[in-house]
């Protein structure tokens, strides 16, 4: 079981419709990647972070890897990109109704 460590809470509605619903986006405590756990060749050292949605018609989860924790936490957390694709399907707002993307 993932122990999360931060999240953002977000709203979403489907492109053209008004009704908005909840939903998180997580980031996960880095981990030591062992090669037994990747489909890929590492090297000794590599850490990873796994980030989630949660409250969403299409839910996705995805590992972020680093050199050490830090670069995993680093990549990890910058969620723009995962929040970039997921805006060409729904409007996402801040838990205040604002717009997530002044666009």
């Amino acid at each position: 079981m993932t122990k999360f460590i931060a999240e953002r809470n977000l709203l979403y509605s489907k492109k053209g419709r008004d009704e908005k619903h909840k939903f998180v986006i997580r980031i996960g405590t880095p981990y030591t990647v062992n090669q037994d756990m990747v489909n890929f060749p590492i090297g000794e050292g590599l850490v990873g972070c796994h980030i989630e949605t949660s409250g969403l018609d299409e839910e996705f989860a995805h590992e972020a890897y680093g050199v050490d924790g830090l670069q995993a936490l680093e990549i990890a957390s910058n969620i723009d990109p995962y929040l970039k694709r997921l805006s060409k399907k729904f409007d996402l707002f801040w838990p205040n109704g604002e717009a997530y993307y002044d666009e």
